[in-house]
């Protein structure tokens, strides 16, 4: 069974680049402002332990060609929409999360960047019951309200993370693997995806939530099970 150390290696230096990023920008773990860091989602470990052992098994199964522009374009359009749903998310409920100041008033207040202010919500709104997501590494703030421009610079690094993510499985359907890389990365994106979909929230609000609150994790899964199937 051929593996690869280049891709694994690549994978690997991928997420811990992302983590440099988080860490420079103070949003590598939690802290007063910041809800949940880069370490803190079960995504990010997902991402640095388990997917570069998929990535080093399906890679040299891989022939260069055409196909690769298509993959790249249609991953990169995938990992936008997936961040839009999780920009948009679910607001929090209770009080577990303090509103604090919008990004104007932090030199002025003196008021550690965090979550929007209620009023700036309310003006965008038109809601005084809108109550604001959760702050995390990829969007400590939401200054712009607008997913692409609130990115932290290790959320810019996630999305072409995930996108070159989605060409490498795109790659996993379009050649044919050895039947035990199919097994290895069918059991792989099982326990991936749960862990980068339900862990964030557990660790947000201690729920576990279904898939009426996680709508991705059921059609994720079944995508994987049902490419697994078909390339057995």
């Amino acid at each position: 069974m051929e593996f690869s150390w280049a891709a694994w290696a690549v994978s690997v230096l991928a997420v811990l680049a992302s983590a440099l990023l988080a860490w420079r920008q103070r949003n590598f773990a939690k802290r007063p402002g910041l809800d949940m860091g880069f370490v803190n989602h079960g995504g990010m470990w997902g991402d640095l332990v388990l997917l570069p052992i998929a990535n080093a098994m399906i890679v040299p199964h891989l022939q260069p060609g055409a196909w690769l522009i298509g993959a790249l374009a249609l991953g990169s359009a995938l990992s936008a929409w997936v961040h839009v749903h999780w920009y948009r998310g679910e607001r929090v409920r209770g009080s577990r999360f303090e509103v604090r100041s919008t990004a104007s008033e932090h030199v002025n207040r003196n008021i550690e960047p965090g979550t929007v202010e209620r009023r700036s919500i309310e003006h965008r709104t038109g809601s005084s019951q809108a109550k604001p997501h959760s702050s995390e590494h990829m969007w400590p703030s939401r200054p712009h309200g607008v997913w692409w421009r609130d990115l932290s610079w290790a959320g810019r690094a996630h999305v072409v993370y995930v996108a070159c993510e989605l060409s490498v499985l795109i790659g996993f359907l379009l050649f044919p693997m050895p039947g035990e890389v199919v097994a290895i990365v069918w059991a792989i994106f099982t326990l991936h995806l749960p862990l980068g979909l339900l862990q964030p929230r557990w660790f947000l609000t201690g729920e576990i939530v279904g898939p009426r609150k996680q709508p991705l994790l059921l059609p994720c899964l079944a995508a994987v099970w049902l490419m697994s199937w078909v390339k057995l």
